[in-house]
Protein backbone atom coordinates (compact mmCIF):
# COMPACT_ATOMS: atom_id res chain seq x y z
CA UNK A 1 0.00 0.00 0.00
CA UNK A 2 1.04 3.38 -1.57
CA UNK A 3 2.37 5.97 1.59
CA UNK A 4 1.34 9.28 0.66
CA UNK A 5 2.44 12.87 2.61
CA UNK A 6 0.80 16.76 2.06
CA UNK A 7 1.95 19.59 2.20
CA UNK A 8 -0.11 22.82 2.89
CA UNK A 9 1.62 26.35 2.28
CA UNK A 10 -0.62 29.31 3.43
CA UNK A 11 -1.60 32.47 2.13
CA UNK A 12 -4.13 34.80 2.35
CA UNK A 13 -6.21 34.15 -0.09
CA UNK A 14 -5.66 30.23 -1.17
CA UNK A 15 -3.79 27.84 -0.40
CA UNK A 16 -1.34 25.27 -2.04
CA UNK A 17 -1.39 21.76 -1.72
CA UNK A 18 0.85 18.84 -3.18
CA UNK A 19 0.62 15.84 -2.22
CA UNK A 20 3.85 13.30 -2.50
CA UNK A 21 4.47 9.78 -2.29
CA UNK A 22 7.39 7.83 -0.08
CA UNK A 23 9.44 8.41 -2.94
CA UNK A 24 9.02 12.01 -3.22
CA UNK A 25 7.24 11.55 -6.37
CA UNK A 26 4.52 14.46 -6.71
CA UNK A 27 1.37 12.57 -7.17
CA UNK A 28 -0.59 15.79 -7.21
CA UNK A 29 -0.76 19.65 -6.91
CA UNK A 30 -3.60 22.35 -6.50
CA UNK A 31 -4.97 25.68 -5.47
CA UNK A 32 -7.39 25.71 -2.19
CA UNK A 33 -9.74 28.46 -2.21
CA UNK A 34 -10.15 29.44 1.81
CA UNK A 35 -13.58 29.31 2.43
CA UNK A 36 -15.83 26.64 2.95
CA UNK A 37 -15.80 24.98 -0.34
CA UNK A 38 -11.88 25.11 -0.23
CA UNK A 39 -11.74 22.93 3.00
CA UNK A 40 -14.41 20.76 1.80
CA UNK A 41 -12.78 20.13 -1.63
CA UNK A 42 -9.26 19.86 0.43
CA UNK A 43 -10.75 16.84 2.74
CA UNK A 44 -12.00 15.00 -0.28
CA UNK A 45 -8.83 15.40 -1.81
CA UNK A 46 -7.02 14.14 1.24
CA UNK A 47 -9.58 10.97 1.42
CA UNK A 48 -8.36 10.08 -1.83
CA UNK A 49 -4.85 9.54 -1.10
CA UNK A 50 -5.90 7.55 2.11
CA UNK A 51 -6.11 10.55 4.32
CA UNK A 52 -1.88 11.28 4.23
CA UNK A 53 -0.15 13.25 7.47
CA UNK A 54 -0.27 17.28 6.48
CA UNK A 55 2.99 19.38 6.98
CA UNK A 56 1.97 22.90 7.87
CA UNK A 57 3.85 25.98 8.94
CA UNK A 58 0.90 27.25 10.73
CA UNK A 59 -0.17 25.78 14.09
CA UNK A 60 -3.48 27.43 14.61
CA UNK A 61 -6.27 28.86 12.45
CA UNK A 62 -9.58 27.60 10.84
CA UNK A 63 -7.67 25.31 8.43
CA UNK A 64 -5.70 23.52 10.81
CA UNK A 65 -8.91 23.18 12.99
CA UNK A 66 -10.84 22.00 10.24
CA UNK A 67 -8.29 19.16 9.53
CA UNK A 68 -7.77 18.16 13.19
CA UNK A 69 -11.55 18.45 13.67
CA UNK A 70 -12.17 16.05 10.72
CA UNK A 71 -9.23 13.61 12.12
CA UNK A 72 -6.17 14.34 10.15
CA UNK A 73 -3.03 14.15 11.48
CA UNK A 74 -1.42 17.88 10.70
CA UNK A 75 2.31 18.12 11.81
CA UNK A 76 3.01 21.84 12.32
CA UNK A 77 6.91 22.80 11.18
CA UNK A 78 8.26 25.51 12.33
CA UNK A 79 9.16 28.45 9.61
CA UNK A 80 12.96 28.24 10.39
CA UNK A 81 13.09 24.87 9.74
CA UNK A 82 11.17 25.62 6.32
CA UNK A 83 13.94 28.40 5.60
CA UNK A 84 16.86 26.53 6.60
CA UNK A 85 15.61 23.55 4.62
CA UNK A 86 15.13 25.43 1.18
CA UNK A 87 18.75 25.70 0.00
CA UNK A 88 17.95 21.67 -0.56
CA UNK A 89 15.78 22.05 -3.33
CA UNK A 90 16.73 25.43 -4.79
CA UNK A 91 20.00 27.65 -5.32
CA UNK A 92 18.16 31.14 -5.11
CA UNK A 93 16.08 30.09 -1.67
CA UNK A 94 13.68 32.54 -2.49
CA UNK A 95 10.13 31.41 -0.77
CA UNK A 96 7.94 30.08 -3.62
CA UNK A 97 3.93 28.72 -1.99
CA UNK A 98 3.88 26.04 -4.51
CA UNK A 99 7.75 25.31 -3.60
CA UNK A 100 7.14 25.16 0.06
CA UNK A 101 4.42 23.04 -0.29
CA UNK A 102 6.45 20.42 -2.10
CA UNK A 103 9.31 21.29 0.43
CA UNK A 104 6.37 20.85 3.81
CA UNK A 105 5.53 17.37 2.12
CA UNK A 106 9.16 15.95 1.56
CA UNK A 107 10.26 17.54 4.68
CA UNK A 108 7.85 15.31 6.11
CA UNK A 109 8.77 12.49 4.07
CA UNK A 110 12.21 12.47 5.45
CA UNK A 111 12.11 13.67 8.62
CA UNK A 112 8.71 13.01 9.99
CA UNK A 113 9.71 11.11 12.32
CA UNK A 114 11.11 14.56 13.83
CA UNK A 115 7.77 16.83 14.08
CA UNK A 116 4.80 15.61 16.17
CA UNK A 117 1.34 16.23 15.06
CA UNK A 118 -1.05 18.58 16.79
CA UNK A 119 -3.36 17.06 19.24
CA UNK A 120 -7.24 17.83 19.09
CA UNK A 121 -8.32 21.30 21.23
CA UNK A 122 -10.12 20.99 24.45
CA UNK A 123 -13.26 23.25 24.80
CA UNK A 124 -11.69 25.73 27.43
CA UNK A 125 -8.98 25.96 24.49
CA UNK A 126 -11.50 26.76 21.64
CA UNK A 127 -13.65 28.94 23.25
CA UNK A 128 -10.40 30.89 24.93
CA UNK A 129 -9.07 31.29 21.27
CA UNK A 130 -12.36 32.83 19.98
CA UNK A 131 -12.27 34.95 22.85
CA UNK A 132 -8.72 36.20 21.40
CA UNK A 133 -9.40 36.59 18.15
CA UNK A 134 -12.92 38.35 19.07
CA UNK A 135 -10.66 40.84 21.18
CA UNK A 136 -8.38 41.33 18.76
CA UNK A 137 -10.83 42.19 15.64
CA UNK A 138 -12.06 44.83 18.51
CA UNK A 139 -8.45 46.18 18.55
CA UNK A 140 -8.44 46.67 15.42
CA UNK A 141 -11.45 48.14 14.52
CA UNK A 142 -10.65 50.30 17.55
CA UNK A 143 -7.67 51.72 15.76
CA UNK A 144 -8.88 52.68 12.53
CA UNK A 145 -11.41 54.49 13.67
CA UNK A 146 -8.97 56.28 16.08
CA UNK A 147 -7.10 57.02 13.26
CA UNK A 148 -9.74 58.35 11.33
CA UNK A 149 -11.54 60.42 13.73
CA UNK A 150 -7.45 62.20 14.38
CA UNK A 151 -7.70 62.59 10.74
CA UNK A 152 -10.83 64.34 10.60
CA UNK A 153 -10.23 66.62 13.47
CA UNK A 154 -7.07 67.53 11.91
CA UNK A 155 -8.68 68.62 9.05
CA UNK A 156 -10.57 71.08 10.81
CA UNK A 157 -9.60 71.27 14.73
CA UNK A 158 -5.95 70.73 14.74
CA UNK A 159 -5.64 71.59 18.41
CA UNK A 160 -7.71 69.28 20.04
CA UNK A 161 -6.05 66.14 17.74
CA UNK A 162 -2.47 67.29 19.12
CA UNK A 163 -3.69 68.01 22.31
CA UNK A 164 -4.14 63.95 23.36
CA UNK A 165 -1.38 61.62 22.65
CA UNK A 166 -4.31 59.03 22.29
CA UNK A 167 -7.64 60.19 20.59
CA UNK A 168 -9.32 57.48 21.82
CA UNK A 169 -8.89 57.65 25.69
CA UNK A 170 -11.60 58.62 27.66
CA UNK A 171 -10.56 62.38 28.37
CA UNK A 172 -10.08 62.87 24.73
CA UNK A 173 -13.35 61.39 23.51
CA UNK A 174 -15.50 63.09 26.55
CA UNK A 175 -13.42 66.79 25.33
CA UNK A 176 -14.50 66.28 22.10
CA UNK A 177 -18.46 65.10 22.88
CA UNK A 178 -18.19 68.53 25.20
CA UNK A 179 -16.03 70.49 22.99
CA UNK A 180 -16.96 69.02 19.61
CA UNK A 181 -16.07 72.20 17.43
CA UNK A 182 -13.65 75.12 17.86
CA UNK A 183 -16.13 77.01 18.55
CA UNK A 184 -17.59 75.07 21.17
CA UNK A 185 -14.56 75.59 23.09
CA UNK A 186 -13.54 78.97 22.89
CA UNK A 187 -15.22 79.54 26.18
CA UNK A 188 -13.08 77.12 27.76
CA UNK A 189 -9.63 78.73 25.73
CA UNK A 190 -10.48 81.76 27.07
CA UNK A 191 -10.97 80.47 30.67
CA UNK A 192 -7.80 78.42 30.82
CA UNK A 193 -5.78 81.88 29.18
CA UNK A 194 -4.73 80.57 25.58
CA UNK A 195 -5.10 83.09 22.70
CA UNK A 196 -7.47 81.96 20.37
CA UNK A 197 -5.50 81.56 17.76
CA UNK A 198 -2.54 79.46 19.96
CA UNK A 199 -5.64 77.50 20.81
CA UNK A 200 -7.14 77.15 17.09
CA UNK A 201 -3.34 76.13 15.59
CA UNK A 202 -2.96 73.58 18.30
CA UNK A 203 1.00 74.81 19.51
CA UNK A 204 0.38 75.63 22.86
CA UNK A 205 1.72 73.05 24.65
CA UNK A 206 0.15 73.39 28.13
CA UNK A 207 -1.93 70.98 29.48
CA UNK A 208 -4.69 73.66 29.87
CA UNK A 209 -7.26 71.01 28.11
CA UNK A 210 -6.73 68.38 30.01
CA UNK A 211 -6.95 69.89 33.60
CA UNK A 212 -9.92 72.04 32.75
CA UNK A 213 -11.92 68.41 32.22
CA UNK A 214 -10.32 67.56 35.60
CA UNK A 215 -12.15 69.60 38.33
CA UNK A 216 -9.94 68.04 41.22
CA UNK A 217 -6.31 68.75 39.21
CA UNK A 218 -7.71 72.45 38.38
CA UNK A 219 -8.37 73.53 41.97
CA UNK A 220 -4.94 71.98 42.95
CA UNK A 221 -3.37 73.47 40.48
CA UNK A 222 -5.13 76.57 41.13
CA UNK A 223 -4.48 76.83 44.96
CA UNK A 224 -1.27 75.74 44.48
CA UNK A 225 -0.58 79.11 42.26
CA UNK A 226 -2.86 81.11 44.34
CA UNK A 227 -0.30 80.25 47.45
CA UNK A 228 2.92 80.42 45.96
CA UNK A 229 2.94 84.07 44.23
CA UNK A 230 3.12 84.90 47.96
CA UNK A 231 6.22 82.81 49.10
CA UNK A 232 7.77 83.27 45.20
CA UNK A 233 9.14 86.14 43.47
CA UNK A 234 8.60 85.00 40.09
CA UNK A 235 5.53 83.72 40.94
CA UNK A 236 4.33 87.05 42.31
CA UNK A 237 5.73 88.29 39.10
CA UNK A 238 3.49 86.31 36.34
CA UNK A 239 0.61 87.13 38.08
CA UNK A 240 1.06 90.88 38.31
CA UNK A 241 1.56 90.48 34.70
CA UNK A 242 -1.67 89.27 34.06
CA UNK A 243 -3.39 91.48 36.06
CA UNK A 244 -1.51 94.76 34.84
CA UNK A 245 -3.36 93.25 31.52
CA UNK A 246 -6.65 93.45 32.50
CA UNK A 247 -7.26 90.14 34.19
CA UNK A 248 -9.47 89.61 36.89
CA UNK A 249 -7.92 87.95 39.80
CA UNK A 250 -9.27 84.44 39.11
CA UNK A 251 -8.28 84.87 35.32
CA UNK A 252 -4.60 86.05 36.67
CA UNK A 253 -4.32 82.72 38.84
CA UNK A 254 -5.33 80.71 36.03
CA UNK A 255 -2.23 82.19 34.02
CA UNK A 256 -0.33 81.47 37.02
CA UNK A 257 -1.24 78.14 36.92
CA UNK A 258 -0.42 77.03 33.52
CA UNK A 259 2.93 78.61 34.04
CA UNK A 260 3.37 76.08 37.12
CA UNK A 261 2.94 73.12 35.30
CA UNK A 262 5.10 73.89 32.57
CA UNK A 263 7.87 73.92 35.55
CA UNK A 264 6.14 70.87 37.46
CA UNK A 265 6.42 68.91 34.14
CA UNK A 266 10.19 69.71 33.78
CA UNK A 267 10.86 68.58 37.07
CA UNK A 268 8.37 65.21 36.81
CA UNK A 269 10.34 64.48 33.36
CA UNK A 270 14.03 65.09 35.07
CA UNK A 271 13.19 63.21 37.78
CA UNK A 272 14.22 65.77 40.57
CA UNK A 273 12.35 67.93 42.85
CA UNK A 274 11.61 71.95 42.30
CA UNK A 275 15.08 73.53 42.64
CA UNK A 276 14.97 77.62 42.38
CA UNK A 277 18.27 77.78 41.47
CA UNK A 278 17.63 75.91 38.46
CA UNK A 279 13.99 77.15 37.09
CA UNK A 280 16.02 80.17 34.41
CA UNK A 281 12.83 82.38 34.63
CA UNK A 282 12.99 83.04 38.23
CA UNK A 283 16.51 83.66 38.05
CA UNK A 284 16.54 85.73 35.56
CA UNK A 285 14.26 87.86 37.09
CA UNK A 286 16.15 87.59 40.75
CA UNK A 287 19.33 88.87 38.04
CA UNK A 288 17.28 91.65 37.14
CA UNK A 289 16.69 92.69 40.31
CA UNK A 290 19.78 92.54 41.98
CA UNK A 291 20.95 94.88 38.72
Amino acid sequence: MSIFFAGLDWASQSHALCIIDERGEICERLEIEHNAAGLARLQRRLAHFGRPRIAIERPSGLIVDTLVDAGFAVVPIHPNAVKATRPRYRSHGAKSDASDAYLLADLLRTDGHRFAPLAPQSDEIRALRALVRGRDDLVATRTQLANQLRSLLESFWPGAALVFAEIDSPIALAFIERYPTPESASRLAAEAGVAPVTYASGKSKTVAFRWACNHRLRAALTCLADNSRHASTWAAHVYSQARARGCDHPHAVRILARAWTRVIWRAWTDRKPYDPARHLAATALLETAKG
